[in-house]
């Protein structure tokens, strides 16, 4: 259950900086602001809340990715352990979660180059992101990798600036009371939260291109989760602890505005461009990683073969172009930022419930990979931290669901038209003598 090392170039840091520039988009620029009018100063709370089931999930995660070393490892890993109906399920709940919040972070992106150029046409600006990226990411592993390290290395240098300075000058009075509306808001408004730490294990996803990948893997989750939380946990704070957290709704660029509080007025410019760095790298991410799950699909046959194929760089070229197309039409589309994001969460909760109970059976699955992992967990630990992932991600999956009923019955229509897909290409292919089910449950997706 190993690939072929000619593909492992993605070494420490650069799965690092691949994560955190993954994770940490241009949600966490506007959402702290919306977060805070209504929890008030408790604001950052609700990333704290929302970090906790992280922190669960990293280590469901590291578990998975120090056993599993292939591309699309977690869904490999569903699968092998639980039904391959269902690791296919997560590949297509996670591409339709992958191209709305590209389009999402296209706009996102598209509005910070707004701030510069106020007459420019949004959605031709998002179109052209998915695009310069797309291109990115046909060239080189190294490539994209080195441009996500520089990127990222520029909005953290900006982020965390803002969030120390921030919260040194913070305004005691602003910060009293510290729940003005009760426990309530900060409870429901860590379910949105969670939408900036979407995606913060899928660096399992690159398992076949990582060096080393049982050690590395699971120093990726905790060195990116301590980044992410400790950048969330400053600006979430920083944000109303500078400003009136009753001014704050409906407030565009807030964290610039909360800058001007203690820096000068063009900082604004300056936190303009860390938002559009942070957008930058999500979407670079996001093409980067989810055309993995593409390929690991195509492997296997569920998905044509034809999106198997790799070009002379080693890049899997028609992977990333279906994913890319895929965000353009999204783009076209359009959507609400509230309905995107809660599309998001709600499929990283399936995800992690899948996952939790994939890590109860593998090792009984994979007994050898198992006792050759870098990082496990074992006995009671493993069942507690399962338990505690999957009643919560289920208890944020409800949450989601009441929150748009609409938009959830379309999700549903989604997720039905995956499984009809499923069942249809499985049953072409039994009667070409191909055992699409054997091939997923034995790990075919494997790269070899």
């Amino acid at each position: 259950m190993t690939d072929q090392s000619s593909h492992r170039t993605i070494g420490l840091g650069g799965a690092v900086f691949t994560l955190v520039g993954y994770v940490i988009g241009a949600s966490i620029f506007v959402l702290p602001g919306q977060l805070a009018a209504e929890a008030g100063p408790a604001a950052f709370v609700s990333y704290l809340i929302a970090g906790a089931l992280a922190a669960v999930s990293c280590l469901v995660g590291a578990s998975i990715g120090s056993t599993v070393h292939v591309s699309g490892a977690a869904n490999v890993a569903v699968a092998r352990t639980l039904a391959p109906v269902l690791g296919f399920l997560g590949v297509w709940i996670t591409l339709v979660a992958v191209v709305v919040s590209i389009a999402l972070v296209a706009y996102g992106l598209a509005d910070y180059v707004a701030y510069f150029w106020p007459s420019i046409d949004r959605r031709w600006v998002a179109l052209a992101a998915v695009a310069v990226f797309a291109v990115l990411n046909l060239s080189t592993v190294q490539l994209a990798v080195s441009a996500q390290i520089g990127m990222t290395i520029g909005f953290l240098v900006i982020m965390f600036g803002f969030g120390i300075g921030g919260v040194a000058h913070a305004k005691p009075e602003l910060v009293t009371p510290f729940m003005p509306n009760g426990f309530g808001p900060v409870a429901s408004g860590a379910v949105l939260a969670f939408f900036s730490y979407a995606g913060i294990t899928v660096i399992t996803e690159l398992g076949g291109e990582i060096k080393n990948p049982a050690r590395t893997i699971p120093l990726t989750l905790l060195i990116g989760f301590l980044v992410v939380l400790t950048s969330y946990a400053l600006v979430s704070f920083a944000v109303p602890a500078l400003l009136p957290w009753q001014t704050l709704k409906g407030m565009s660029a807030p964290i610039a505005r909360a800058a001007e509080a203690f820096l000068p007025a063009w900082i604004g410019g300056v936190i303009a461009v860390a938002a559009l760095l942070a957008a930058a790298t999500s979407i670079n991410g996001m093409l980067l990683i989810h055309s993995r799950d593409v390929l690991a699909m195509a492997r296997a046959r569920v998905f044509p073969e034809a999106l198997a194929a790799r070009n002379q760089a080693g890049v899997p070229a028609p992977a990333v172009g279906l994913v890319s197309v895929l965000s353009v039409v999204a783009v076209v589309l359009g959507g609400t930022v509230r309905q995107y994001a809660m599309m998001a969460v709600m499929s990283v909760m399936i995800l992690q419930v899948f996952q939790g109970l994939a890590l109860l059976r593998l090792p009984r699955v994979m007994p050898v990979e198992w006792a050759q992992a870098g990082f496990k967990l074992e006995g009671m630990t493993r069942t507690i931290v399962v338990a505690v992932l999957v009643v919560v991600s289920a208890g944020f999956f409800g949450l989601g669901f009441l929150d748009n009923l609409a938009i959830s019955a379309g999700y549903l229509v989604v997720v039905v038209a995956g499984l009809a897909y499923y069942w249809i290409r499985r049953a072409a292919l039994d009667k070409a003598g191909y055992d699409m089910d054997a091939v997923l449950r034995s790990g075919g997706t494997a790269e070899g």
